[in-house]
């Protein structure tokens, strides 16, 4: 049994619901990777706002994450949590696949 493809912290199901309530018209998110960044790799992410059937389409909670299918196989099992302060916030990736990664953590390889 292959593990899911994405899963969300339940601190980015919560941030993903407001994201898309303020924006109205999106039906989730969409999930790829492009070349970049100081390790090879950088995250991309945005709204949705109609299916898409060459993606591979994961439920987090009662969201739909839409992933590029370019994307699967460096992102494979994957959890996409929120994290904040006073100061700043932003989304992370906890990658198993990744063999390094940026100081930032806005880039990552996986060697393949």
């Amino acid at each position: 049994m292959r593990p899911s493809i994405i899963s969300l912290s339940d601190r980015a199901v919560s941030r993903v619901r407001e994201l898309l309530a303020n924006d109205g018209n999106a039906i989730g998110l969409r999930i790829g990777v492009k070349s970049g960044g100081c390790s090879g790799l950088s995250y991309e992410f945005d709204y949705v706002y109609e299916g898409e059937s060459r993606y591979e389409k994961v439920i987090c909670s009662d969201i739909s994450v839409f992933i590029e299918p370019s994307a699967v196989i460096h992102i494979l099992g994957t959890v996409m949590d929120y994290v904040g302060d006073k100061f700043s916030s932003k989304f992370v990736f906890i990658n198993p696949n990744a063999v390094s990664e940026c100081g930032c953590g806005g880039s990552f390889s996986t060697g393949g």
